[in-house]
């Protein structure tokens, strides 16, 4: 399947997947509304049969007016003239209540407001637990009123929905499995991809070389005697050459493998850093004046000393010199600055190359990864170089980070920590 097809595929499913999450949030949104609403109903009908019943039980009137007043969502006051008794005012909230099926735990309070004090507050609950007291406002008109607090109110609306919440708990569980399954299906690809330019790369590689190979043997082979030992030679030469840079191929993706195995054998000793770049520097100076570029060491870490591998340790910095003359568009241009920052060596690796670009930061460390430059892979390799260079380097307890300016170079930071001889 083309690539274009599976982002189509994924885009779909995403919209799809956000609909049905938006659907179903107003669904419940909306179910949550009529619950509230049924609720509030219920409640003043409630509150309002407990007036008439303590109007009825001392005598008086029932108030023309409304007496409820909503607070807020979950606190209802009721205005009422008379002294209210508290086990008679418990009995008719709880009758009413229950014969509006509304089983939820309440608390109430009378408040006098005279005195403007709280002359009796209870929790009414199948499990008494700490009474928490509303804030109840002054109100000069009347000389009492009471008030209902449901704190509880929220949670008992969702439990009257229940079927609703868990039928929505369902759904999103076979939606977190299709997401699932498109991270799956997309990593999948990801994986296919890599494997498929990996060994392509490998294949564009190992062929070259081995043509080469097979060419220069047959010339040997089909050799008399008016041929010159000069030119025998050259072929010899460029065998031997060809083999070497197949057996360092190889060895390049055995290293790779023992790594991920955990396998590779480091033999950490303590190093000068001073020696270490004293050697480096002459490889690197041959190397890029070749390219016909400019190399520069500064080192500020004279007696500055670190436990390393030391094959391992200048096959890092070979690799980022190699990418740097390969990643330069014309003569390389490249330096390497070293200090001692007192816990460990910083070793800032710069060139002026061609740079990478934002997006591609994040994955260079990855395995196989290579930068996209279109259709034309114009760099050999085999996107190994600094996955090794990054698992070496976390191997002597370092890290390495990246920064690059397309078209202006790339900078790779390495610390390594300093060992302080006693």
């Amino acid at each position: 399947m083309r690539t274009r097809s599976i982002r189509l595929i994924t885009s779909l499913g995403a919209l799809s997947v956000a609909g049905v999450l938006l659907i179903q949030f107003l669904w419940i949104r909306q179910a949550y509304i009529a619950e509230s609403r049924t609720f509030d109903h219920n409640l003043h009908l409630a509150l309002r049969n407990v007036v008439e019943s303590l109007c009825q039980t001392d005598g008086l009137d029932v108030p023309a007016y409304n007496p409820i007043e909503q607070i807020s969502a979950n606190y209802y006051i009721v205005r009422t003239s008379q002294v209210l008794q508290p086990q008679t005012l418990e009995y008719f909230l709880t009758a009413e209540l229950n014969k509006r099926n509304i089983f939820t735990d309440f608390e109430y309070g009378i408040y006098d407001c005279q005195s403007q004090l709280m002359v009796y507050g209870n929790q009414v609950s199948e499990n008494k637990g700490k009474l928490v007291k509303a804030s109840f406002p002054s109100l000069k008109e009347d000389q009492y009123y009471f008030g209902v607090l449901f704190p509880s109110r929220q949670g008992y609306l969702l439990g009257r929905m229940d079927f609703l919440v868990y039928s929505s708990g369902g759904l999103l569980l076979v939606i977190g499995f299709f997401a699932y399954a498109m991270v799956v299906m997309a990593r999948q690809k990801r994986l296919s991809e890599i494997q498929r330019d990996f060994i392509n790369n490998m294949t564009h590689e190992f062929k070259t070389p081995l043509s080469t190979i097979k060419l220069s043997a047959e010339v040997i082979r089909s050799a008399n005697e008016k041929d010159s030992k000069e030119r025998l030679h050259k072929y010899a030469t460029l065998i031997e050459k060809e083999a070497d840079r197949l057996q360092s191929h190889v060895e390049e993706v055995l290293q790779i493998a023992l790594v991920e195995k955990n396998k590779l054998q480091l033999h950490m000793q303590l190093q000068s850093v001073a020696d270490l770049l004293e050697e480096f520097d002459q490889t690197a100076l041959e190397k890029v004046q070749v390219a016909g570029g400019k190399w520069q060491l500064e080192c500020h870490c004279k007696g500055s000393k670190i436990k390393t591998d030391t094959l391992h340790f200048q096959n890092v910095l070979g690799n980022l010199l190699d990418n740097s003359i390969k990643y330069s568009e014309g003569a390389p241009v490249i330096s390497l600055d070293v200090t001692d920052t007192g816990h460990e060596v910083l070793l800032t690796f710069k060139d002026e190359g061609r740079g990478i670009p934002a997006q591609s930061l994040k994955h260079v460390f990855k395995k196989f990864y290579r930068v996209p430059s279109g259709d034309v892979q114009d760099v050999s390799g085999f996107g190994l170089g600094l996955f090794y260079v990054k698992q070496i380097v976390k191997a002597h307890n370092g890290d390495i980070t990246v920064s690059s300016t397309p078209g202006r170079g790339t900078t790779f930071r390495i610390k390594i920590p300093v060992v302080h001889e006693k």
